[in-house]
């Protein structure tokens, strides 16, 4: 039976994100006006973030624990540096809400997700955006970068979810039928390559058909040195799979 460790009174109003650090001893929490990171062990807080201007919609944690991003209504995205306390750099992402944020597995890029219906790349190390999609019907309400570093899946207002290859700046296919109300968040399973979707349908979905694995052993045997060399082109390797010489 599960029992209740603790409880933080946090803010004064809604809790929009939940983020524990890689160690699991901490935890970061985010609501309209403040970001704030919280020892689980005591429940003490050990530091916090106010930004000015718009109210916050989503926070999130660098995969090292040590760099939150920050989306609010105004359409900026801070960068907290957690160690220092201080904001490291302001992205100004949109002229309109940013509804989430995520950062890749090597942290060089972070991806925003904004009401304009565009999913944008942006280097962690300059702040100049790297790329746009768009498509998003509604506005783009959640986004998420999977394991192999390249693949973002991103949900919409009207429930869609949509495939991008960033590296090409290309759709990977046509929007799916996901949910039939707004889909509002993606949690990425452990294995970087499932994922869950939620809607205002009332519905969780899980899904695995875009496993990178599999797609590699399925086409190991078609796709040999010769022919990735004449898809991708001489001195171009796999990115998503090793195929190995043949």
């Amino acid at each position: 039976k599960g029992t209740l460790q603790r409880t933080i009174e946090a803010h004064d109003g809604a809790v929009w994100s939940l983020a524990f650090t890689p160690d699991g001893k901490q935890l970061m929490t985010a609501s309209d006006l403040q970001v704030s990171l919280w020892d689980v062990e005591t429940g003490t807080v050990l530091g916090g973030l106010q930004p000015e201007g718009g109210r916050i919609t989503r926070a999130a944690l660098a995969p090292n624990g040590a760099l939150a991003a920050v989306a609010s209504t105004n359409g900026k995205v801070r960068l907290w540096d957690i160690g220092n306390d201080t904001i490291m750099k302001e992205i100004v992402a949109d002229d309109d809400v940013v509804w989430s944020v995520a950062f890749s597995p090597d942290m060089r890029y972070l991806a925003t997700a904004s009401s304009d219906e565009v999913v944008a790349l942006w280097d962690v190390a300059t702040g100049k955006q790297w790329a746009a999609f768009t498509g998003q019907t509604g506005g783009a309400t959640d986004v998420a970068y999977l394991a192999d570093g390249v693949t973002l899946a991103a949900v919409d207002r009207t429930g869609k979810l949509h495939w991008w290859d960033t590296l090409s700046g290309r759709m990977l296919s046509e929007a799916w039928e996901g949910h039939t109300g707004a889909s509002w968040r993606i949690a990425v399973h452990p294995d970087g390559e499932r994922f869950a979707t939620a809607g205002d349908d009332g519905r969780v979905k899980i899904w695995d058909e875009l496993s990178v694995a599999r797609a590699c052993d399925i086409s190991r045997p078609a796709l040999d040195a010769t022919r990735l060399r004449q898809y991708l082109g001489e001195g171009k390797d796999s990115v998503a799979c090793e195929l190995g010489p043949n």
